[in-house]
């Protein structure tokens, strides 16, 4: 069963998700809300009796640093003013063994708002994590910039999952020598080449016929949807951001930090996941009401509808 439903999820990722998402790039509005409405309702379906007492969840993403070395047309990281720094290890260790005491098992994804490798503890990090949480699922997102294949043999040796490798070649402002030189399939052809490796890294290219993402709560220019959109958002209900300071912030597009819902430094993971500022705007987002951060931005479930997929999978066969 589990091996139809990786089939079944491969096939999605490679095909139905790339045309979806084109489309949904290109279409009007009025289009759009015919095929989101009961798309956000079903996926509203399955956090009807949420709980965060014990609902936990399911990834959190920790900003081990905060810089990037492109400038990527969709981004916001180098084109506003933000506060950047470095998370200091004592943090870091705090994070990953009150992960560890939850007996975690999601994801863990060291990156948010960054390059991750541009941080050079990387290594050391994805070990410290592997070590406290065996079982939980590390992922990297990357550009690639970076790469080596000897560095790509050190990350999964030192306990990392998956890396996925965004290839912003075609998305980059001012950086015709950046498109000519950055080859990345050459860079991890020795890696791939083993067929152990193959399934744990995944190189996605983006064309600039479809970088208008998110506006990044009203940071930049979005994909055509008006805001305030009166619709579900699942974020909240289902990851945890750490910036570099230790802040839990309530979505990762607060590149502002405007949101924190509590601070590392002083209180547990679990303690601010289930505390009353968040269960309040969890509560505004259910009933589709978009105030704050929220008021600006115009992501929904479906903009990347992996959630849904999953979940209707799950469903189906009973996993």
């Amino acid at each position: 069963m589990s091996f139809f439903k990786n089939l079944l999820n491969n096939f999605y990722m490679n095909y139905i998700f790339k045309y979806y998402y084109i489309i949904y790039q290109k279409s009007n509005w009025n289009f759009k809300k015919l095929i989101i409405k009961p798309i956000i309702a079903f996926v509203k379906l399955n956090y009807l009796k949420f709980n965060p007492t014990y609902d936990l969840f399911h990834s959190i993403q920790l900003q081990t640093q905060s810089h990037c070395n492109l400038n990527c047309q969709f981004c916001p990281n180098n084109k506003i003013r933000r506060e950047h720094g470095q998370m200091s290890l004592e943090l870091y260790k705090k994070i990953v063994n009150e992960l560890s005491e939850l007996n975690y098992i999601g994801q863990i994804m060291l990156y948010l708002q960054n390059e991750p490798l541009l941080d050079k503890r990387m290594i050391k990090l994805i070990q410290i994590a592997h070590k406290k949480c065996p079982n939980a699922i590390i992922v990297l997102y990357s550009n690639g910039t970076q790469l080596t294949n000897d560095l790509l043999h050190e990350l999964f040796k030192a306990g990392l999952t998956f890396l996925r490798i965004n290839d912003y070649s075609m998305v980059q402002l001012n950086s015709i020598t950046y498109i000519e030189s950055y080859d990345i399939k050459s860079r991890v052809k020795d890696f791939k080449s083993y067929s152990v490796n193959r399934k744990r890294i995944r190189i996605y290219r983006f064309f600039p016929s479809i970088i208008k993402m998110s506006c990044r709560s009203g940071l930049m220019e979005g994909s055509s949807v008006p805001t305030p959109i009166k619709l579900f958002c699942n974020r909240p209900f289902e990851q945890m951001y750490i910036n570099f300071k230790g802040e839990a912030l309530f979505c990762c597009n607060d590149w502002l930090f405007k949101e924190v819902m509590g601070n590392l430094k002083t209180t547990s993971l679990f303690e601010i996941w289930k505390n009353k500022k968040y269960t309040l705007l969890r509560r505004e987002l259910y009933r589709n009401s978009r105030k704050r951060i929220c008021n600006k931005c115009d992501y929904c479930s479906i903009l990347f509808p992996k959630i849904v997929f999953t979940n209707l999978l799950n469903k189906l066969l009973h996993k």
